[in-house]
């Protein structure tokens, strides 16, 4: 079973470029496009790797790994 990966990123072209390499070496790789959202896939999926932008607007990279811890 491959690593379940959540890309957080507000720029689209980020977040297809790096779901395109990350799942090109094996890992199962979700997307969400905002903090909020990045919650409602948490909520619903079992995620092992969180990689996330920081400068994000509404809710910033560091504000979603602290709801998440």
């Amino acid at each position: 079973m491959a690593l379940r990966i959540l890309l957080v990123d507000d720029e689209l072209n980020v977040l297809k470029s790096l779901k395109r390499v990350l799942a090109r070496s094996g890992y199962d790789v979700l997307t969400a496009s905002s903090g909020f959202e990045a919650l409602e896939v948490l909520a619903a999926n079992q995620i092992e790797i969180i990689i996330t932008d920081f400068r994000m607007p509404e809710m910033n990279g560091a504000d979603l790994l602290r709801q998440v811890k």
